[in-house]
């Protein structure tokens, strides 16, 4: 089923092939690729990230604490977001990732690594570096061989792909004017899209058994928020997992 409309200009229904960001969800596919070199020992989760992207430093020391785990439940310490020219209109460019290294050389942490969780893209941008590489090919490749095509998903596309005839029109509020297509180029962090129907066809993966194995989600869906420092629960606690 479907709700809402295309466009405010456009007399125009959403369909079964109307795309959409769909952002942060984004590192719930690179949590799954990662977890997918971890179930082929090629990846531990709680082996260092310097073993991995050749040329990690940081210009504190305690960054050599950082593990595969902590990107994914972002208490890396990393700062948080430092992607210069990440999000663009209508340009693909994904030197955010490509330059995440050099920025992350003259950055110091906010916090012990594995102390506390906060929010951070870079831990999901520098996840989708390790991906890269241990698996010794691109993050897209990685996804479409790995996951994607394990999946059948069919619709679900990178920022440089072609499919803006097909992307609802997102705006701004209170301006009838539709902004062009946004670019996020930390694909890893924030990136894809999708159809709805190829989103809930990857959620549903995570359900079972078949893309990964049943370790693997336990894992991933394990209360990782219970680790390191944290207020007491409540409803506003935040409850990370890997990825989720």
């Amino acid at each position: 089923g479907h709700a809402g409309v295309y466009s405010k200009s456009e007399n125009r229904l959403l369909t079964d092939d109307t795309l959409y960001g769909v952002g942060s969800i984004s590192k719930t596919y690179t949590a799954a690729a990662m977890m997918k070199l971890v179930e082929q020992g090629r990846v531990s989760l709680d082996a260092p990230v310097t073993r991995y992207p050749p040329g990690f430093k940081m210009a504190d020391e305690r960054y050599k604490q950082i593990t595969v785990r902590m990107l994914l439940n972002h208490s890396s310490g990393l700062m948080g977001s430092s992607m210069g020219s990440g999000l663009l209109f209508d340009d693909p460019s994904e030197a955010a990732a490509d330059q995440l290294l050099e920025r992350l050389a003259i950055q110091r942490l906010k916090a012990d690594p594995g102390a506390y969780s906060v929010y951070c893209n870079d831990g999901f941008t520098l996840a989708e570096l390790v991906v890269e590489a241990v698996a010794g090919t691109s993050f897209r490749e990685y996804l479409q061989t790995n996951i994607f095509d394990k999946v059948g998903l069919k619709e679900t596309y990178f920022p440089s792909d072609d499919f803006e005839s097909r992307r609802a029109d997102i705006y701004q509020p209170g301006d009838q004017r539709p902004l062009p297509k946004d670019c996020l180029g930390v694909v890893g962090a924030g990136g894809l899209y999708a159809t709805a129907e190829d989103l809930a066809t990857f959620g549903g993966a995570l359900t079972k058994q078949g893309l990964l194995k049943k370790s693997s989600l336990d894992d991933m869906a394990a209360p990782e928020y219970a680790n390191g420092l944290w207020p007491e629960e409540g409803p506003d606690a935040l409850a990370f997992g890997l990825g989720w």
